[in-house]
């Protein structure tokens, strides 16, 4: 009996929407890892370029399917490729980055000598040739196993990274939990990644870089143009899972929750301060106040010093004068 006419171990879902130039790379990288029981579910998400030509061009290998939906989002394509898996665990890869050849070696053998429901690994930055501009952007502490409470510890302070590519897990943790992507909205990792880490047991972190994330020219651009809508996709997605992170771990542990969102909203306020043509909007009342809210004593020796210059202005309420100064000062920069 063929190998992959049995269900296969891993189920890898990659979103795919106008990414000609980096497709045949990350599809590759995947055929080619040295751990070959998979499924690669590619979702062609309305792509109007050549990327379904060059997805195409692998069907004939028979551990790659492929799917044509309208364009939805990459959290639609995501969710759609789950609901086609079989796999006793799920991976998602972006289709712009590439995997190591080891990624999949690596997290399942240690997910199995550890009995642990899910594999956290750490990644490098390239640039548009594949060149590695940074290695290990995230972990750095040895390789360890944790329980749930000790990961979320180590997550909701910074050290645990929760991007859909950064880990490999068992998709019963999302089916029986229903847990999926929210549609419609970005930074959706964000949203669901504590759900995630709520229903298993045992993780294994990995200080092994097995990911390779690509900075494109076009994104970059992108992130310097951020709207006022994404941001407040953004703050939606954090006050959402407010009071259920409070009362699933912030009564036990409230200064690290605390400091999960204060880093978090400050992030808001800085980034929308400092993005060209972004001015005040009402959404940075809420993150102001959220400031107010977690900042505290606890917070000086967990924040960088910027930020805890930015903190203390804006609890002494003038969080608002403080927007309006550092973006002024940008406008005049720019037309000076």
């Amino acid at each position: 009996m063929n190998l992959h006419d049995q269900q296969p171990t891993v189920s890898i879902v990659m979103p795919v929407y106008n990414v000609e130039k980096y497709l045949d790379e990350s599809i590759r990288s995947v055929l080619n890892q040295t751990f070959q029981d998979f499924e690669l579910l590619i979702i062609n998400d309305g792509s109007t370029d050549n990327s379904v030509c060059i997805a195409e061009s692998y069907r004939q290998d028979d551990r790659v399917k492929i799917f044509s939906i309208p364009n939805s989002g990459i959290s639609a394509a995501r969710n759609f490729g789950m609901q086609h898996a079989c796999g006793e665990y799920l991976y998602f890869i972006d289709p712009d980055d590439f995997a190591a050849t080891n990624l999949l070696h690596e997290t399942v053998n240690q997910m199995i000598s550890f009995n642990s429901d899910m594999a956290i690994f750490d990644f490098n930055e390239v640039n548009e040739k594949s060149e590695t501009i940074q290695s290990g952007m995230l972990l750095q502490q040895p390789s360890e196993c944790l329980a749930t409470d000790a990961l979320i510890k180590k997550y909701l302070l910074g050290d645990v990274p929760n991007y859909a590519w950064s880990y490999v897990v068992k998709r019963e943790a999302f089916t029986s939990n229903n847990i999926i992507f929210p549609e419609g909205k970005v930074y959706e990792d964000l949203a669901m990644f504590p759900h995630l880490l709520f229903s298993i047991n045992h993780a294994v972190l990995l200080h092994q870089s097995l990911y390779n994330y690509r900075l494109r020219s076009d994104s970059l651009t992108a992130a310097k143009q951020i709207s006022a809508e994404s941001l407040t996709d953004y703050v939606m997605n954090l006050t959402e899972n407010e009071d259920w992170l409070v009362n699933k771990f912030g009564r036990e542990n409230p200064s690290e929750l605390g400091i999960y969102f204060l880093r978090h909203f400050l992030q808001i306020f800085l980034t929308a301060s400092k993005s060209s043509g972004l001015d005040y909007f009402s959404v940075i009342d809420i993150v102001i106040d959220r400031i107010k809210h977690y900042f505290s004593f606890y917070a000086f020796q967990k924040i960088a010093f910027k930020q805890m210059i930015v903190a203390c202005i804006i609890k002494i309420n003038l969080g608002r004068a403080l927007y309006l100064a550092l973006s002024g000062s940008r406008k005049r920069q720019k037309y000076n």
